[in-house]
């Protein structure tokens, strides 16, 4: 419910953010936002932690999602947002397979997060 919340905030925020600062500026620091939360959860303590990295990961997620939208609706063809959906949901099919890779394999949910994590960072470098 955090990062509903959040995505919903920061998605009717886009607008007046992707204004001020540009996409690109807020695609980087969407992605970092989402990396960082996702190192938090794998470094999480306890659930209070985990609802609190969950904050910056909604605004992160809804961030990157209205701009990257944004910026393919107004400088593309439909096709080519189509296909911009077409790899979030490759994304999406590859967390829950490599989060169960690492649960079955290693017995941590921790380290999926550090690997998607890590994943998250080199994609915003």
């Amino acid at each position: 419910m955090v990062i509903s919340a959040g995505t919903i905030v920061s998605s009717l925020a886009s607008g007046a953010v992707i204004q001020r600062f540009g996409t690109g500026k807020v695609t980087l620091v969407s992605c970092l936002l989402t990396a960082g939360a996702l190192l938090g959860f794998a470094m999480s303590p306890s659930l209070i932690w985990l609802m609190l990295f969950a904050i910056p990961f909604g605004l992160g997620a809804g961030s990157v999602d209205a701009a990257l939208n944004n910026y393919e609706a107004t400088h593309y063809k439909a096709h080519h947002l189509s296909w911009l959906h077409c790899f979030w949901g490759v994304g999406a099919t590859l967390g829950p397979i490599i989060m169960a890779q690492f649960i079955t394999g290693s017995n941590s949910w921790r380290d999926g997060y550090l690997s998607v994590a890590g994943t998250c960072a080199v994609a915003a470098a």
